[in-house]
């Protein structure tokens, strides 16, 4: 596989077309050749390499696109950027002409237009890259609800059937219940423990608010209807339950003294401010 198609390797088959090695080496050779370190011949190939470079990169962008579900935007710009590759093909025809009255206007005007049409073909792909990190600031920095969003858009693009995500759904609700009913099983020694039992109430509103956001995605995939605005309600949810979660991860467990509250070391045996005895925790 060669290094263009590397780069439009999986689903993402754009690139910086401005800094493309084959468009600096072109421009390499055009100062060459005025400067005489190469000759004509040679530098004929190097239009010829560009050209290659061009028929290559429509090629890999025509097999990317058949294999990619598009939005209308994203199809827009890489019928733009195809257009523009055609309209290097004229111009490098017109630095042709120079072989054949050797006046080197051609060159400059035809490596002007090359110039113009790589900078708005890597526009239009810099729109597509914005649109597409546009598209994952949808998504939730909690990892299950993550995977379920990322879901709900493939189905809502023809890339998955609803089934998959009607499966994920259920899995994250049925999670979700268990974890609500086995909450209150923490040891005292449990880390997290300490701050569940001082947030409880508003832990135990935010699973139930989740699972009710869940429920209402289920009922309007069932009548038909986009169930994105709940989608969006669920990630709220997702991302509270998350916050709390990392907050009883991260909690440094500690045993308090019966006699003055003192938070002591989880090992501590005597209390470090009025050292009384301090009870084992099982």
């Amino acid at each position: 596989m060669n290094k263009l198609q590397n780069q439009f390797q999986n689903s993402d088959p754009l690139f910086n077309m401005t800094s493309s090695q084959e468009l600096n080496n072109f421009i390499e050779k055009i100062k060459q050749l005025y400067s005489m370190e190469i000759t004509e011949e040679e530098f004929k190939e190097a239009v010829e390499d560009l050209d290659n470079f061009r028929r290559r990169a429509r090629s890999v962008i025509e097999a990317q696109c058949k294999s990619n579900v598009l939005s209308s935007e994203e199809k827009k710009s890489i019928d733009h950027i195809l257009m523009r590759l055609s309209s290097v093909k004229s111009a490098l025809e017109e630095v042709r002409l120079y072989f054949k009255d050797g006046k080197k206007e051609h060159i400059e005007s035809g490596l002007e237009r090359c110039k113009r049409y790589f900078e708005e073909m890597t526009q239009h792909s810099d729109k597509i890259q914005k649109g597409r990190e546009a598209e994952k600031s949808k998504y939730s920095k909690a990892p299950l609800q993550n995977e379920l969003m990322r879901i709900w858009y493939d189905v809502a693009k023809g890339k998955l059937s609803s089934k998959i995500f009607a499966e994920k759904l259920h899995d994250i609700k049925k999670g979700l219940k268990e974890y609500y009913n086995s909450a209150d099983d923490f040891a005292e020694s449990d880390i997290g423990a300490r701050y569940y039992v001082l947030n409880r109430d508003e832990i135990r509103q935010v699973v139930k608010d989740y699972v009710k956001s869940l429920e209402d995605i289920e009922k309007y995939m069932a009548d038909g209807k986009s169930a994105e605005k709940y989608l969006l309600r669920s990630k709220e949810f997702a991302e509270k339950l998350l916050y709390h979660q990392e907050k009883m991860l991260n909690e440094v467990p500690t045993k308090r003294c019966p006699k003055c509250s003192k938070e002591n070391e989880i090992s501590a045996k005597y209390c470090s401010a009025c050292n009384a005895m301090l009870p084992d925790l099982v």
